[in-house]
């Protein structure tokens, strides 16, 4: 006897004897699917250091910037302070001073007041910015 199977427009038959046919056909309401009421817990996957990934490389320095605590680590307020406050406004004077190399006297005074009056309010929110952040711990 042969089973015969509907797919779509093509008819598929089956022998008896075959490793395909099937035993009888199940019913449909002794098979239920359960779900449970709550989802499952998702699971954090275990972080891995790979240092010869190139894809992984600014993963790696971002997981490395983010585990360091300051609270424990002073020097590392410090380092921020000169990176991020101090070296701006170091860079913002020398333009200052570079924008007047070519004047004297009170015109050189005036180039130089007047640079900075755009340097400094942008170097303050450098400033209070770190400020924020450092009351903040």
């Amino acid at each position: 006897m042969t089973q015969r199977l509907k797919i779509d427009k093509v008819y598929l038959e089956l022998p008896a004897g075959s490793e395909a046919a099937f035993p009888s056909a199940p019913d449909a309401t002794c098979i239920t699917a359960e779900k449970p009421e709550t989802p499952e817990p998702l699971e954090d996957t275990p972080y891995i250091y790979r240092p010869n990934d190139p894809f992984q490389v600014q993963i790696d320095e971002a997981r490395m910037v983010a585990s360091i605590d300051s609270s424990h680590k002073p020097w590392v307020k410090k380092t921020w302070f000169v990176l991020f406050v101090i070296g701006p406004l170091v860079y913002a004077q020398l333009l200052a001073l570079s924008l007047t190399s070519q004047a004297s006297g009170w015109e050189w005074l005036k180039r130089f007041i007047g640079a900075n009056a755009v340097i400094l309010p942008i170097w303050l929110l450098y400033y209070s910015i770190w400020r924020r952040k450092t009351r903040k711990s």
